[in-house]
């Protein structure tokens, strides 16, 4: 009896073989037939075709999934919560959503997920408030001097009612911790003023 055990062992083991050899068989079938089908693209594919991201040219539909990414100016990223596709881009395509959205570069499109990137400027994680210039005022920004940012409030302070050894430093930016800081920094570059006329 021991030599039909050893058969048994010998039958199992070819069906696992012959079973795995189809299997890679069609796996290999099948990447063939995605890379070659019509209305697919594979960008960034490799020769053996692994990690390859597969684009899809169709419209998207309902129940796709938005996910977006803002890439700041000093490198930090912001990935906001993948959400569910807005009704107005429901059957559109990868070219006129890249039409409908221009500020936003597509990374990934398919009918699953729409996976989307834009420039945001300086990053709000790392922006610190400052004192500056804006057309022609002192005005209080978000952001990092010499970086650039944004305007939070516009003062009436005209440049030429601040003394000419401030303007320097104010083009520059002046770091402060709030804008009641800022504003006091206002004040003293006047009283400086006042003080000299």
């Amino acid at each position: 009896m021991p030599t039909k055990g050893k058969w048994t062992v010998f039958w199992l083991g070819t069906a696992v073989f012959a079973a795995g050899f189809a299997l890679g068989v069609v796996l290999h079938h099948r990447d063939l037939i995605i890379h070659w089908a019509p209305g697919f693209i594979r960008e960034e594919a490799s020769p053996d075709w692994h990690g390859a991201v597969i684009e899809y040219q169709e419209p998207v539909k309902t129940g796709s999934r938005l996910a977006m990414v803002i890439r700041y100016d000093d490198g930090c990223l912001e990935e906001l919560p993948i959400r569910p596709l807005p009704m107005r881009a429901v059957g559109k395509t990868r070219e006129e959503l890249a039409a409908q959205y221009g500020d936003w570069k597509i990374l990934e499109f398919s009918p699953e997920l729409v996976r989307v990137e834009r420039e945001g400027g300086p990053c709000p994680f790392h922006a610190q408030l400052y004192l500056g210039i804006a057309d022609g005022y002192a005005a209080v920004f978000q952001g990092r001097p010499g970086k650039g940012g944004v305007v939070l409030k516009k003062t009436n302070v005209p440049l030429q009612r601040i003394p000419e050894a401030d303007r320097g430093r104010l083009s520059e930016g002046i770091p402060v911790d709030s804008e009641q800081e800022a504003l006091q920094i206002l004040e003293g570059m006047g009283e400086e003023r006042g003080g000299r006329s």
